[in-house]
């Protein structure tokens, strides 16, 4: 009498050190991608703005009335670029990540908010809106996580 086997063997000891090696780099990997996230977002966002388009677009006649009151808002009229804006973009690592911020005062109405609102329309379409420049980088991790975890080593 003739019969076909199979038999199936158990690799769990290298399954386990697998899980085990993936355990300890999944974080190392996450802030890794972050920070670089994190980088590129500040990036962007530290791309100056275009020059303005005459007339200007004023949100308001309270707007404009206060910009020529308050001398540019302090910076003179005709305004020139201090750069303080595209400087004051910093990132910070936290404790379960990081944060990309600019404590210029008026930086919301300059680059808005994670919503995609605050901005200006003196600044709309000349300077990167910080949900936009977010949405796109974003974009960008889940294949770059996929390579760092493709990219470690395997133990047999």
């Amino acid at each position: 009498m003739s019969y076909v086997s199979i038999r199936f063997k158990s690799n769990i000891k290298v399954v386990r050190r697998n899980l085990e090696t993936l355990r300890g780099a999944y974080k190392k990997i996450g802030k890794y991608r972050l920070g670089e996230i994190a980088g590129k977002i500040k990036t962007r966002m530290q791309t100056p703005g275009k020059k303005i388009k005459y007339p200007v677009n004023w949100k308001t006649l309270k707007q404009k009335l206060a910009f020529f009151a308050s001398n540019g808002f302090g910076g003179g009229i005709p305004t020139i670029r201090s750069h303080k804006y595209e400087r004051g973009w910093k990132s910070e690592t936290m404790v379960n990540g990081i944060k990309v911020y600019n404590k210029m005062k008026g930086a919301k109405y300059i680059g808005g908010n994670m919503r995609g609102a605050g901005q200006s329309p003196i600044h709309q379409g000349r300077w990167v809106l910080l949900r936009n420049a977010y949405d796109a980088v974003i974009k960008q991790l889940p294949k770059a996580v996929i390579e760092s975890l493709r990219s470690l080593p395997k133990r047999t």
